[in-house]
C-alpha cells in the first residue's frame, strides 16, 4: 500500500462516503501492524511486497500512476484480519484465480479467511 496522491476531482462516479473515507494506515507507525514484506514467486520471477502509508488524501478507488503499488481496502486488514504473509491457501487461491490481492473484494477477502 502506498501513496499516490490520487486527484479526487475526476472521481465522480464514486460514492461519496468512499471518498470522505480516507485510509487509517498514513503513517510507518499503522503499517507496521500489517506484517512483515512479502517475497512473492510468480512464473519464476521474485516479487517483494512491502508497505508504504497512504496520504490522506488517497482514496482505494484511485488509479495507479505506475505499476509499482497498489491500494488495499482498509477493512480488509483492519477487520477481516488478512495479514502478510499470506498463508499457503490465500496464495493458492489468488493464484488459481490469477489476480491481485487488491483485485479481491472485501467480502470475499472474509470468505477465504474462514477457510
Amino acid at each position: 500500500m502506498a501513496g499516490g496522491g490520487g486527484s479526487v476531482g475526476s472521481y465522480e462516479w464514486v460514492n461519496e462516503a468512499v471518498l470522505g473515507l480516507p485510509s487509517l494506515f498514513t503513517d510507518m507507525e499503522s503499517v507496521e501492524q500489517l506484517g512483515s514484506p512479502l517475497l512473492w514467486v510468480r512464473n519464476g520471477q521474485s516479487v517483494k511486497i512491502g508497505f508504504l502509508p497512504c496520504s490522506a488524501l488517497d482514496r482505494v478507488c484511485h488509479e495507479r500512476r505506475d505499476a509499482d503499488w497498489f491500494f488495499m481496502y482498509t477493512c480488509v486488514f483492519a477487520e477481516i484480519g488478512v495479514r502478510f504473509n499470506f498463508t499457503e491457501f490465500e496464495c493458492a487461491v489468488l493464484r488459481q484465480l490469477n489476480c491481485a490481492p487488491s483485485q479481491i473484494h472485501p467480502n470475499s477477502w472474509g470468505f477465504i479467511r474462514a477457510f
